[in-house]
C-alpha cells in the first residue's frame, strides 16, 4: 500500500470519528463536507473543550445529552448533525438539565458559568486556561467565605 492510500484511508475514519463524537467537538472542529475543519484549529479548541469538562462536572451529563430522544441511548445520526448545525452554524451552547439548575448550587453555578465562557462561538472570545482557573478559584474562595460566614 503507498502512502497517498494509507492517508486517504486515514482521512476517512477520522471523518467518520469526528462524526461520532460531534457533542464533544468546538464549532471550528467541525468537518465540513471535503472532510476538513470548518475553521482554524488552535489552543482555542482546548478551552472549548475544558467548556466540556466543566459542563460534564456540573451537570453529571455530556453536553447535548438533552438533545437525545432518550437518556442513556447513544445520540442518533440525526442528533448528531442537529448538534452540528447548532453549535457550527448558530453558536449554541448545550443545554442544562433542568435538575442541576433547580439545584442551585453555587459551586455548580461558577462551573457553568465557566463553561459558557468557554463555550463562545467565536475562538478568540474565548478565555486563557489560566483565565478559567483563575475565574474558578476567585469564586471558590467568596463561596467558601459565605459559608464560613454562615
Amino acid at each position: 500500500m503507498s502512502t497517498p492510500h494509507i492517508l486517504i484511508a486515514t482521512k476517512k475514519v477520522l471523518t467518520r470519528l469526528s462524526f461520532f463524537f460531534l457533542q464533544w467537538k468546538s464549532p471550528e472542529e467541525q468537518v465540513g463536507l471535503d472532510g476538513n475543519s470548518i475553521g482554524d484549529l488552535n489552543e482555542k479548541v482546548d478551552i472549548y473543550a475544558l467548556g466540556n469538562l466543566l459542563f460534564r462536572f456540573a451537570t453529571g451529563k455530556g453536553p447535548w445529552r438533552e438533545m437525545a430522544a432518550s437518556d442513556g441511548v447513544p445520540l442518533s445520526p440525526e442528533e448528531k448533525e442537529r448538534i452540528a448545525h447548532l453549535k457550527a452554524k448558530e453558536g449554541k451552547m448545550p443545554m442544562v438539565p433542568k435538575k442541576t439548575l433547580e439545584l442551585n448550587d453555587p459551586y455548580i453555578n461558577i462551573m457553568l458559568k465557566a463553561a459558557e465562557w468557554c463555550y463562545q462561538f467565536k475562538p478568540e472570545s474565548r478565555p486563557s486556561a489560566r483565565n478559567v482557573a483563575v475565574f474558578l478559584d476567585k469564586w471558590r474562595k467568596r463561596i467558601d467565605a459565605a459559608f464560613i460566614d454562615h
